[in-house]
């Protein structure tokens, strides 16, 4: 009904977020345990994207690299971690935030990476925090990269999860990997 209203009264844009907002909430209250392949969780991260480009007035872009979209990945494994890279990362003055996934895979084993070109963070502390040793971090509510990289764990074993590094340039790289044997008793 509010889109409807807010066509109806020429108010495209409100129209459009409040598309993104409904897509948003179907995904998230739909099987919030499931597995989803991994083009389903990139359709929820373009509404996110979607929602903050009308918001924040600001252009992100996503690029993805994706090989093999049928891998399944939990439910918001993706979506936190490109949250955080809108929220935190910094480009360069001259630069836009650059979000790129790329998801292939290895021997026995499937990667995913998220990497964004902002400055500033520092991967040993997201490594520390993710191991819950003392760290300097500012830390928010939400599902955090704690939940992401527990979840990973469960589902797919000890030799899975989620670890940050820093490239030569200084952006920020989050990989995770999905070992291809998953314990006793997950599907």
């Amino acid at each position: 009904m509010v889109n409807w209203l807010a066509l109806s009264r020429g108010c495209d844009d409100i129209a459009e977020i409040v598309s993104s907002i409904a897509s948003l909430m179907r995904y998230s209250i739909t099987e919030a345990d499931s597995m989803v392949p991994v083009a389903l969780e990139l359709e929820n991260i373009r509404e996110f994207i979607s929602i903050y480009q009308l918001r924040h007035n600001s252009r992100p872009v996503l690029q993805t690299d994706i090989h093999g979209e049928t891998v399944l990945i939990p439910k918001f494994t993706l979506q936190p971690l490109v949250e955080n890279a809108v929220r935190h990362a910094r480009p360069l003055p001259e630069q836009e935030l650059r979000i790129e996934i790329r998801a292939w895979a290895e021997q026995d084993r499937t990667l995913i990476e998220v990497h964004d070109n902002g400055m500033g963070c520092n991967a040993d502390e997201l490594n520390r925090h993710l191991r819950y040793e003392e760290t300097s971090l500012q830390i928010s509510s939400g599902f955090g990269i704690r939940n992401v990289n527990e979840r990973i764990t469960l589902r797919f074993g000890p030799a899975s999860g989620l670890v940050y590094r820093n490239e030569t340039d200084g952006s920020l790289t989050a990989r995770i990997t999905l070992c291809a044997s998953q314990p006793e008793g997950t599907q």
